[in-house]
């Protein structure tokens, strides 16, 4: 990412109000691949990498390490890195902290475009691909909890034979009367969802279908996934599936999650 001085300073002066002041001991120490930023008391470290910010001996735990799509499809795939780093206070109490994490987020924010595939904060382990809404939690007054909320469902990818997508099937498909049943007695606040698999030549992703309509052999409504290699669809896409192809369903009774067969704890 090209990161001049000027660009820097301009950052700056958007989003904390002003620019550095010398007379503050306040500067900017600007590197082809690192920065100094010393502002209001607070000393930041920007890295700006032109190589993966996992090293490839690590690949493969990383990868582990998150096993919605999306998140692996960052790690796999990100070229290079921006990182800020606090360098100063040191061990800040907790709303000295807060207060350097919603500064440092909203400069990051400056630097999001369609190229950033993700954002991670190491300290919480914590990994958003990028969406329309990523600037918006980076700027936002809690942008660690915003950050860990993305909550979108997660986009799955099983194996035909994975033991738990069969007995997620199974159990979905031998309860779905019961799903149908409340369907019918909804509320207008409820959700009520269904995932099914979508292919786009090679490439086959379960994902979750926001229900509008249910007859005896389809069910209608809106993608309510951002697809990952599936290109033929995107999130709010109008979709039908077959009944007999749903693979999981869930809806929400008052605090009680029902369903989510193919959910891991994680994903609640």
């Amino acid at each position: 990412m090209p990161l001049s001085d000027e660009a820097l300073h301009a950052a700056v002066t958007r989003v904390w109000g002003r620019d550095v002041r010398e007379d503050l001991n306040e500067h900017i120490v600007h590197g082809a691949t690192t920065s100094i930023v010393k502002f209001d008391g607070m000393v930041l470290l920007l890295s700006n990498v032109g190589k993966p910010y996992c090293p490839a001996e690590y690949l493969e735990q990383a990868l582990d390490e998150f096993p919605e799509m999306r998140q692996k499809k960052v790690v796999r795939e990100h070229k290079a890195f921006l990182t800020i780093d606090l360098m100063k206070p040191k061990n800040p109490a907790k709303n000295v902290k807060e207060a350097c994490y919603q500064r440092m987020a909203r400069l990051a924010a400056e630097f999001v475009d369609n190229n950033c595939l993700g954002v991670y904060v190491p300290e919480t382990g914590h990994l958003r691909p990028y969406d329309d809404d990523v600037i918006k939690a980076l700027r936002s007054n809690q942008p660690l909890k915003e950050i860990e909320e993305w909550g979108t469902p997660p986009v799955n990818m099983f194996d035909d034979d994975d033991p738990r997508l069969r007995g997620a099937v199974v159990e979905a498909r031998r309860r779905w009367p019961e799903f149908l049943q409340a369907f019918e007695l909804r509320s207008p606040d409820q959700v009520f969802s269904v995932k099914a698999p979508f292919t786009d030549g090679d490439h086959t992703e379960w994902m979750w279908v926001i229900v509008s309509s249910i007859d005896h052999e389809t069910v209608e409504g809106v993608l309510g996934n951002t697809p990952v290699d599936v290109r033929n669809l995107r999130e709010n896409d109008a979709v039908t599936v077959r009944t007999a192809e749903i693979g999981d369903w869930v809806y929400q009774r008052g605090e009680e999650l029902v369903g989510g067969f193919s959910l891991t704890e994680s994903d609640h």
